[in-house]
């Protein structure tokens, strides 16, 4: 997805103790000048912080796609790692609106991708469950990501991880129960362990 071209704006700023003027350099995106059109000249302190608040959500919008770069996350976390930028919780709000709303943040799609990652894994389904919501996913992306994995027979998964690292079921009783909670730890229910081991 291409990233929308910025336009730098410069304000210069009479500095409260009187020693001359400061400049502020904001990076806006191309759209947002358009619907701000700031002119050259001399602008009302009210503009001046809207031309900031706009500098800082595109600032918020260019650190979220760098995140998304290296990887898919979920709106909390990328939330997470936006406000320990320092960046307050309205443009973090609305730089996520925006990530969403242009294809960047795909919630759904990105809880399948790790959904589909865990059965590759070998995971059960209680464990992928319990590492979308680590992850950060909301309910409704998670319930999604587990609907789309309703073909996926978990109790041939269990049976290959059993293989795996096992060879065969063991015979001896507390080598099995081991075994079973491993499998357990590994988010198979019972039923699936049950079937794997006939």
């Amino acid at each position: 997805m291409a990233e929308e071209a910025l336009v730098l704006v410069t304000l210069l700023i009479n500095r409260d103790d009187g020693d001359g003027v400061g400049r502020r350099q904001i990076r806006l995106m191309s759209q947002q000048y358009a619907d701000l059109r700031p002119a050259v000249g001399e602008v009302t302190p009210e503009f001046a912080d809207t031309l900031i608040r706009a500098g800082a959500l595109c600032d918020a919008i260019r650190k979220g796609i760098e995140l998304l770069g290296y990887g898919a996350m979920s709106r909390r976390r990328l939330s997470q790692k936006l406000t320990l930028r320092k960046m307050d919780a309205e443009t973090v709000s609305a730089a996520l609106d925006y990530l969403e709303t242009h294809g960047y943040l795909t919630e759904t799609d990105d809880a399948i991708r790790f959904a589909e990652q865990g059965v590759k894994k070998l995971w059960g389904p209680r464990r992928i469950k319990e590492d979308l919501f680590a992850r950060g996913f909301p309910s409704e992306a998670v319930s999604d990501a587990m609907a789309s994995l309703e073909e996926v027979d978990f109790s041939e998964n269990c049976a290959r991880v059993i293989v795996k690292k096992y060879g065969a079921c063991p015979t001896d009783y507390a080598q099995r129960r081991k075994m079973i909670a491993a499998l357990m730890r590994l988010g198979y229910t019972s039923d699936h362990i049950r079937e794997a081991m006939k």
